[in-house]
């Protein structure tokens, strides 16, 4: 009975982490910020700051301008130096 717990109890837990490794796979900051950006005149630089607050952020907004809103906080409030927004 008690082997039968344990491994009622293993199996159980290799499906929730196979499930959370799986997600974040499916999760890909790189395809949203493409469609984020597709239509910035300087798509590197888009991409750099798109992927940099994504991956911090978990979010890119949709469309290719403003929808700043849909993301939490911290992607719409982060700033540069000059006062505009970090994140594209």
């Amino acid at each position: 009975m008690a082997l039968k717990a344990l491994v009622f109890f293993l199996v159980s837990l290799f499906v929730v982490v196979s499930q959370v490794i799986i997600s974040r796979f499916i999760f890909t900051c790189r395809g949203l910020c493409l469609t984020r950006c597709g239509k910035h005149s300087r798509l590197k630089r888009c991409m750099r700051a798109c992927e940099a607050c994504c991956k911090e952020c978990r979010c890119v907004p949709t469309g290719t301008h403003s929808n700043y809103k849909t993301c939490p906080p911290c992607y719409h409030q982060k700033r540069t130096k000059d006062g505009k927004h970090k994140c594209p």
